[in-house]
């Protein structure tokens, strides 16, 4: 009987931990992206300019960004276009010659002027001109030409693979496009109110899975009476006892890993968004818009969220905290026990009391850890994603506080 009891909540152990896991590794996934890659060097330190990218690959419709240090003891000047100081120059390797040739295209006029300083190092980025500089796969040249002298950095540009063509065209582009069609349209193209609209759309659309959920984890709850009787009448019989609880689920349609289905949904969701957030909404971007949005400019998208902050902020405890909440309300919703399945517990004996006090430990820490793991998810995301996860959770919330009161 012990030795079930521990098997049983081991069994519980598990599924709680899924759950954290879940969220802990796509918190650690997203907070990997914001961390910088360590650039690999293109010339020795020794060189008085230096001209690099972050990475040698580059997917075709990225943005390029490149940086520039300047290792002399004199500034020099760097514009967004060809400018008398410093002349920034794009090539391209022929095919046939295998000669790389300057590419010509029409520039905006200058809109910033930088001076680098001596022993500092600059990132630039042409988001305007990115599609047009790098439109086809090959192999390319990035150069600042410095007093007649030529400093340059070579990479390679391919065309996207199957599962980042799957990504974009499946999980990216829908969301940014249906994002952009409620900005075309809301009060001073707030994205905050898009992220809203776009939330409560995804959540009635998941209304029917995510009640399947809650009721599951009801069901899960309700049929703890039942198998707390099993394993008082087959006490000793393991076999027996995992024989009996496969009927009672079958009985009452428990499906133990029904929960997790909205979870899994809402995964690509919630990183989509943070791709549209992060750098979603520059001007290289715009060739993702479906043909009917095609004329929408994103520059006049507004991040602000109501004058607080920035949606593409990140570090704002007191909103992650909130959130955190939330979640904390959503988890003590899910896990209230019947009170049969309590009068139960209280015939068993002392050993068993022991047991069932560690489970319940176990089921109040993660009460607390998970709460936690969505603090720490939310205060490194951009506020974007936090209040889409918060909205969300406040959306189950309303829908768990309607099952508890239903009867099943």
């Amino acid at each position: 009987m012990d030795q079930e009891r521990m098997k049983k909540t081991m069994q519980d152990a598990f599924k709680s931990t899924v759950n954290m896991l879940l969220i802990f590794f796509v918190a650690y996934f997203l907070v990997g992206l914001f961390l910088p890659s360590e650039e690999e060097k293109k010339a020795q330190e020794s060189s008085p300019i230096i001209v690099s990218t972050h990475k040698d690959d580059w997917v075709k419709y990225q943005l390029v960004d490149f940086t520039i240090k300047n290792n002399t003891d004199q500034p020099i000047v760097i514009a967004e276009s060809q400018n008398p100081s410093e002349k920034i120059t794009f090539e391209k390797e022929n095919q046939q010659s295998k000669e790389f040739e300057e590419i010509q295209i029409q520039r905006d006029q200058i809109s910033e002027v930088r001076t680098l300083e001596p022993k500092q190092s600059i990132t630039l980025s042409f988001s305007r001109w990115n599609n047009e500089l790098f439109g086809e796969e090959g192999d390319y040249k990035i150069c600042l030409n410095s007093q007649s002298e030529k400093y340059c950095t070579k990479f390679a540009l391919e065309n996207p693979g199957v599962f980042r063509s799957v990504w974009r065209g499946i999980f990216f582009k829908p969301i940014f496009n249906i994002l952009i069609f409620f900005v075309s349209f809301l009060p001073n193209h707030s994205l905050a109110l898009a992220i809203f609209i776009l939330t409560l759309i995804i959540k009635i659309i998941l209304i029917g899975q995510s009640k399947k959920a809650l009721v599951q984890q009801k069901k899960m709850q309700k049929v703890q009476e039942e198998i707390e009787k099993v394993r008082k009448k087959h006490a000793g019989d393991q076999q027996k006892i995992a024989e009996e609880t496969l009927s009672v689920w079958k009985k009452h349609k428990v499906n133990p890993v029904g929960s997790f289905m909205p979870m899994f949904i809402q995964f690509p969701v919630m990183i989509a968004l943070f791709y549209v957030v992060k750098d979603g909404l520059m001007p290289h971007n715009s060739v993702y818009l479906w043909p009917f949005l095609s004329d929408f400019s994103l520059d006049i998208v507004s991040k602000e969220f109501f004058g607080i902050f920035s949606l593409d902020d990140r570090n704002i405890w007191y909103l992650a905290v909130f959130i955190g909440l939330l979640q904390f309300v959503s988890m003590k919703l899910t896990m209230q026990k019947s009170k049969k399945v309590k009068e139960l517990k209280k015939e068993t004996t002392k050993k068993q009391d022991q047991m069932a006090d560690q489970m319940k430990m176990m089921n109040t820490s993660m009460m607390y850890v998970m709460p936690l793991l969505i603090v720490f998810f939310s205060y490194n995301m951009p506020a974007a994603v936090g209040i889409y996860w918060g909205i969300s959770t406040l959306f189950s919330i309303g829908q768990q506080l309607v099952l508890n009161r239903e009867k099943h």
